[in-house]
């Protein structure tokens, strides 16, 4: 799901394509109590400053976030709700084509 131009994205677990003019590829990873969700912009830019995620059935509840853009850790933190999961991105970040945001939960 694409919220437009409030800097917010969402997405299922088989979800979400486009956004905000930019293609978006996702990967999901749950590993034990762990899970990874992977954005990579092919072209355009992507301005975020959340993103909604919906777990993986059986995993635990989310209390930590760690968000990194090309390996730079950005400040993020995690709002839980069930098995979504809301992770805001502190003044927001710009993904540009090339660049990945990786997620990870726990």
């Amino acid at each position: 799901m694409n919220h437009g131009n409030k800097g917010e994205v969402g997405h299922g677990a088989v979800g979400l394509t486009l956004a905000l003019g930019g293609i978006v590829q996702r990967a999901i990873n749950s590993l034990g109590c762990t899970f990874r969700s992977s954005l990579a912009v092919r072209y355009g830019k992507v301005p975020l400053r959340s993103l909604s995620l919906q777990l993986p059935p059986g995993l635990p509840n989310a209390t930590r976030v760690e968000a990194t853009l090309d390996g730079k850790t950005l400040d993020a933190n995690i709002a839980a709700e069930g098995n979504r999961i809301t992770v805001s991105l502190g003044c927001g970040c710009v993904v540009s084509a090339g660049q990945t945001l990786q997620i990870v939960a726990g």
